[in-house]
């Protein structure tokens, strides 16, 4: 008797353990559950939190750069302004100054791959290179004018065979045979030939 009283209070103690199981299975899903959406909520919250932060501080950022540049921009641009004027009045300057050397220097016959380095060291104020090559311009040009004349010179000279027959040697009938102008030229080149008047 007293056995089935401990029987019957195990199974009743085991029955409130298995209900007081359940119950805590149940709790513990719950409390998953919950500290599952209370999690996800902090972190939508904190995502929202930190793009609002950002989007405040990048809106700041921004009125910041446009501040700053609302207050050099009008300087900045005057500034640009006038050294593209500078530039261009130098870029101006240089080009007529190059030209005025370009005609003097072919008014004068020298080359343009002659002229094109005498003018860049001018430009950049190199002066003394550019008086040395100016002293090689000139040493060239005057030899191009000597050789020319050389040349023309000796295309003037008389050829000493004129009048001669073809191997070099004058006859009495060859010179018979020439006009009397011709006579004449040939005697004052060459006196020896009054031999053939007699």
């Amino acid at each position: 008797m007293e056995n089935q009283q401990n029987l019957q209070n195990f199974a009743n103690n085991g029955g409130d353990l298995g209900a007081n199981k359940e119950t805590n299975v149940a709790d513990i899903e719950m409390q998953s559950k919950i500290d599952k959406a209370v999690t996800k909520a902090l972190q939508t919250q904190k995502a929202n939190l930190e793009r609002e932060y950002n989007e405040t501080l990048q809106g700041y950022q921004n009125q910041l750069k446009a501040f700053e540049e609302k207050g050099l921009t009008d300087a900045e641009k005057a500034a640009k302004q006038l050294k593209a004027a500078a530039d261009a009045e130098k870029s101006y300057k240089e080009m007529k100054q190059r030209l005025e050397l370009e005609v003097n220097f072919s008014k004068m016959g020298v080359a343009e791959e002659d002229y094109k380095s005498i003018i860049d060291s001018y430009l950049k104020n190199d002066f003394i290179s550019a008086n040395s090559k100016i002293a090689e311009v000139i040493e060239k040009r005057a030899n191009e004018i000597a050789a020319q004349k050389y040349n023309a010179n000796v295309q003037n000279l008389p050829n000493p065979n004129q009048g001669n027959s073809n191997d070099g040697e004058m006859t009495k009938a060859k010179f018979d045979k020439l006009t009397y102008s011709q006579q004449m030229e040939l005697l004052d080149k060459h006196p020896e030939f009054t031999k053939f008047l007699k």
